[in-house]
């Protein structure tokens, strides 16, 4: 079996089966890590993925001599606690709510968690460091002693020994504290902890996110770059830190193992120094959750208030609706190639009464609707109702142009508990689609007055009580905007889900939806709603691929799309790859499949849109590196040529990703674009490209 650092080398050099084999090994301590401190299975779950995320960005820059088991569980402690703050703002501040005063048993219990965390944590720091790496290996990572020698590069007696010396000196340095354990306990509960597993589908996961096919959800995201951002602070690694994170697995443990096992009653002496500092009745019991509350004697992170700071930024990142009345900008009149912002007023008919819902950002594609004159979008609503916020999308929006109004037309039926997505009891008489990422997955067919939703992203989404994730999203929907309900397309054939960057469009030459994923096509008839898979491949699969469609030359416009590289940052890791620049020219009804032009600019998950006055395609990105052209572009499709658009002026920066979803509003000649700006805010723009 090959040793941690050899599969880390190997995964530095490029290969996943590496990766995969370490998520393999060190998935279930890292779960339990993340779950001793979050006491919720989701939280957990979302944290191990953070957690692998971290080490994809910095495996080239750990030491070769790492104790990668210590590295990996120091750093499951450092999500799980962001994890902690950012769990208790949400609950504090987003909803408005403060947790009941705990009683003085659970202020006592609480107290006395933390205490006794403090005290192992010490005990554990003070041993030698050949002593915490054996019993980090062997004992919270469930690797057998012949497993731990090789990994270490020592006899497997010289492990024994190590081990048995490690307890010994730990028990004795507890008991220093006034803390009692006898070995025996302490051995038998490290191997029930040993024994626990993490959901099986999470180290797949991790392994498809890893290889591009997949897109973690924004909390996973927040939670990754915040330990990032910890790491880089430092200006170094804390590689030795298989100690310390021995003192993280173990934090709690003497709650619960060396007071109060389930076949034993209180002990018969509690340490005078925890005693002396329980508060009387009367005194104030510290704020802390209900989830960690309920749950006495087991591991929890103290948590402390934010600051007055802390509490400014989580109002900042909710803000409230636009409710005041929009400004009406005649869009037949704008000046060429300069951006317009339109500031919309939101109207809430969605929303229950009683409840203010609130729009927040999301980055999937825009149609337009030129019977109606207005935009359609399925972006991301929060209210109480489906949980107070939401990591995906789940509503139907249209915005009129006119009236500069943005209104929320059909929310769908689902909501967030514990941080997993789950259907509510009106899913049951009115189905609706699982919330989720479109990104391009989304299709406006004028002749049925509907849009069609394919597949998508949902990370946490959760049917018949179990975590399905992206499989909940494996499907096809239709709304008809006219009966203003969904319907689920069944089809024996369905294109497999890859949730990072599949496309949706129609095709108005033979009436047709066409799908792409990954290079593969697919297309279904919408006479009779049933997918087939089609013989053409794109040559560049992978993520990041769109589709639009070319009226005048009846084909589809494919944009080519590559394997997305987690270990990067996604900007430059598409400024560099020359898949994103290709460009394709598929042909519904010989179902052949040519290059065109390579685009002076990634168009990873570029919005080709196309402007029917002028017969020409435009899209817009800002990339973030300045290795690649930002700006507008149009492609004539006459000349089969590329060409820059000199705009007058320039958009905010955008997401992460670098794109601008944007539509061609063709009765008032001019593209709608929205773009994130600070913390939810969406901002919609209006741009007349005159090339």
């Amino acid at each position: 079996m090959k040793t941690d650092s050899e599969l880390l080398q190997e995964y530095v050099g490029g290969s996943d089966d590496a990766f995969d084999e370490l998520v393999r090994r060190y998935m279930d301590p890292v779960y339990r890590v993340c779950f001793r401190i979050l006491r919720e299975p989701a939280s957990a779950e979302d944290a191990a993925q953070a957690t692998f995320i971290v080490l994809m960005r910095r495996a080239r820059k750990l030491p070769r001599r790492v104790v990668l088991s210590g590295w990996l569980l120091k750093t499951a402690a450092f999500v799980a606690r962001d994890a902690v703050k950012l769990r208790y703002r949400r609950v504090k501040y987003e909803r408005s709510m403060t947790p009941p005063p705990a009683t003085a048993t659970q202020a006592e219990t609480e107290l006395l968690q933390q205490e006794l965390s403090q005290y192992l944590d010490a005990a554990l720091e003070a041993l030698p460091s050949v002593q915490r790496d054996c019993i980090v290996l062997r004992f919270l990572c469930g690797r057998t002693e012949e497993s731990v020698a090789d990994e270490l590069g020592c006899p497997r007696s010289t492990v024994s020994t190590r081990i048995a010396t490690g307890l010994t000196k730990l028990r004795e340095r507890l008991s220093l504290s006034g803390v009692t354990v006898p070995a025996v306990a302490l051995v038998a509960y490290l191997g029930i902890e040993a024994r626990s597993k993490a959901p099986d589908i999470l180290a797949a996961f991790v392994s498809s996110i890893a290889k591009g096919r997949t897109v973690p959800s924004d909390g996973v995201l927040l939670l990754s770059r915040g330990t990032l951002a910890r790491y880089e602070a430092q200006g170094r690694l804390p590689w030795k830190i298989a100690s310390a994170a021995a003192a993280i697995m173990l934090l709690g443990l003497c709650g619960s193992i060396l007071w109060r096992s389930p076949a034993a009653g209180p002990p018969t002496k509690a340490p005078q120094k925890i005693a002396s500092r329980v508060p009387s009745h009367s005194e104030p019991a510290p704020v802390v959750e209900e989830s960690i509350v309920d749950e006495p004697l087991v591991s929890a992170l103290p948590v402390k208030a934010p600051s007055e700071a802390a509490a400014a930024a989580a109002q900042v990142a909710a803000p409230e609706p636009n409710l005041r009345e929009p400004e009406r900008i005649d869009l037949t009149r704008l000046a060429a190639n300069t951006w317009v912002e339109l500031r919309p007023k939101l109207l809430m008919e969605v929303a229950r009464p009683g409840e203010q819902g609130r729009w927040s950002r999301t980055i999937n594609k825009l149609v337009y609707d030129a019977a109606s004159k207005r935009v359609l979008f399925y972006d991301r609503w929060a209210t109480d109702s489906n949980g107070g916020a939401l990591h995906y999308a789940n509503c139907l929006f249209s915005f009129d142009p006119a009236s500069n109004e943005v209104r929320a037309l059909k929310l769908d039926h689902w909501t967030v508990e514990n941080n997993r997505v789950k259907p509510m009891a009106e899913n049951g008489r009115e189905p609706t689609p699982c919330s989720r990422q479109l990104f391009h997955g989304f299709a406006w067919v004028p002749s049925m007055t509907s849009v069609y939703l394919c597949n998508g992203a949902n990370a946490s989404a959760e049917m018949d009580g179990k975590l399905r994730g992206h499989d909940v999203c494996e499907n096809t929907w239709r709304f008809d905007l006219a009966a203003h309900s969904w319907q689920q397309v069944t089809s024996k054939q369905h294109p497999k889900n890859f949730p990072l960057g599949a496309s949706l469009e129609y095709c108005a030459v033979n009436e047709s939806l066409v799908y792409c994923n990954s290079g593969s096509l697919w297309l279904m008839t919408l006479a009779d709603g049933q997918w087939r898979e089609l013989g053409s491949k794109v040559p560049t699969g992978g993520a990041g691929q769109t589709l639009a469609y070319d009226p005048v030359r009846k084909r589809m416009m494919i944009v080519g799309g590559s394997r997305v590289d987690m270990s990067a940052p996604l900007t430059r890791k598409n400024e560099d790859d020359p898949g994103f620049r290709r460009l394709y020219a598929f042909d519904p009804v010989t179902e052949a499949v040519r290059e065109l032009a390579d685009s002076p600019t990634p168009l990873y998950m570029a919005h080709l849109a196309y402007d029917s006055k002028r017969d020409r395609f435009v899209t817009a990105n800002f990339m973030t590196t300045g290795r690649a052209p930002s700006g507008v572009f149009s492609y004539d499709p006459r000349t089969d040529t590329w060409s820059e658009v000199h705009a007058t002026n320039t958009l905010p920066k955008t997401n992460w990703f670098g794109w601008v979803r944007m539509c061609y509003d063709s009765e008032r000649d001019c593209f709608i674009a929205l773009i994130p700006g600070h913390g939810n805010e969406m901002r919609f723009y209006a741009f007349r490209c005159v090339p």
